[in-house]
Formats: structure tokens, C-alpha cells, sequence
């Protein structure tokens, strides 16, 4: 019994990895700290770096900032600890993303690290911009018009 399900939760620990290591979208595991424990490989080689180098920092730090960002969704969960979601400019990556940050607490309900997830909505962003001119434009094309 013992070896059939350790070969099963070894089975399931290389689905997760794979997950973790081959989706486009950036994640990154935080300790309590906020330091960062784990990263996968698109958000390392986003950034050029191996996700080793990334281990131990502070996820403002590889954006280049001397401070936490202040739209966040990960301090929001720090402090509800709570499933968290906010969409935001990234200058530094000149992209749009859906920041989500998921929190994993212990039995006494405190937090023992957290998820970040950052998922690329520049083109979504874009094209409701375009819309967004394209109706105004029409709008202002048929007053002059009427």
C-alpha cells in the first residue's frame, strides 16, 4: 500500500512541476517574508536570470525598485489573508497583467507563504482601448453628422 502511494504523490509532485516549469504565466512562491522561495522558469527567463538566482529576493527587487510596489495584489492578501486579484500597468515589463496573489495558511489561520500569479493581458487591454476610441470616434463622427 505504502509504495503504491508514494509512487502515486510522486506522480502527482512531477504533474505540478511540469505545470509550474512549463506555463507561460509568471508564479512565484513567497515565504511569510515576502522573500521569493520559488520561481518558475518563464518569470526567471523573463528576467534572464535562473530561477536559483532569483531565490532569497524580494519580488520588487527584480523589477529594479528600492520598495514594494504599492498596487499589489500579494500585500492585499498578506493582509486578508485571502485569495487576491487586481489587474495593473507593469512599466518595466510595458505589459498590462492580472495579478492574482493565493495565500496558504496553517491551522492556527496564519500565513505560511503565498502564490503570486502574473498573467499577460496586454493585447485584452489593448483591443478594448482600440473599441473604447473606435466608439468614441463613431460617436463623434454621428453628432457632427446628425
Amino acid at each position: 500500500m505504502w509504495k503504491k502511494q508514494n509512487t502515486r504523490e510522486i506522480g502527482e509532485l512531477k504533474m505540478l512541476e511540469t505545470f509550474f516549469d512549463t506555463t507561460p504565466d509568471f508564479i512565484l512562491i513567497m515565504d511569510k517574508d515576502k522573500k521569493i522561495v520559488r520561481a518558475n522558469k518563464s518569470y526567471a527567463g523573463f528576467n534572464k536570470l535562473s530561477p536559483g538566482q532569483l531565490i532569497g529576493k524580494q519580488c520588487y527587487e527584480i523589477l529594479g525598485r528600492d520598495k514594494p510596489c504599492t498596487y499589489c495584489a500579494v500585500a492585499l492578501s498578506y493582509r486578508s489573508k485571502k485569495a487576491e486579484h487586481l489587474r495593473k500597468y507593469m512599466p518595466e515589463w510595458g505589459r498590462w497583467v492580472d495579478n492574482y496573489a493565493y495565500p496558504v495558511l496553517d491551522e492556527n489561520d496564519e500565513l505560511v507563504t503565498i502564490f503570486e500569479h502574473f498573467h499577460d493581458v496586454t493585447r485584452e487591454v489593448e483591443s478594448i482601448k482600440q473599441i473604447e476610441a473606435s466608439n468614441w470616434l463613431h460617436e463623434k463622427t454621428s453628432r457632427i453628422g446628425a
